[in-house]
């Protein structure tokens, strides 16, 4: 049976608490990767609903029309639902 000598054991901790920390920074690491993911979803459906919402008001100068107006301000509505959420 091999005997552990001071300096042994302390090298085995220093071992083992580097690979527990390592464990651990992965785990957040994938976390924030799925976070980001989640945000830039989140931001990229923004961002086409403001796209939208500028299409509709400028067909809507274009032709003014009842249905035009209507689309116009269900587009303004989902963009506030949006920003309601975030914020």
């Amino acid at each position: 049976m091999k005997k552990f000598t001071k300096p042994q054991k302390l090298k085995d901790i220093i071992i083992i608490s580097l690979v527990v920390f390592n464990f651990i920074v992965s785990i957040f690491a994938i976390f924030l990767g799925v976070q980001f993911y989640i945000q830039k979803d989140a931001l990229s459906h923004y961002l086409v609903q403001d796209l939208n919402t500028d299409q509709i008001n400028y067909e809507c100068h274009k032709a003014p029309s009842d249905q035009c107006t209507k689309e116009y301000n269900r587009m303004v509505d989902i963009k506030r639902h949006i920003l309601s959420e975030r914020f």
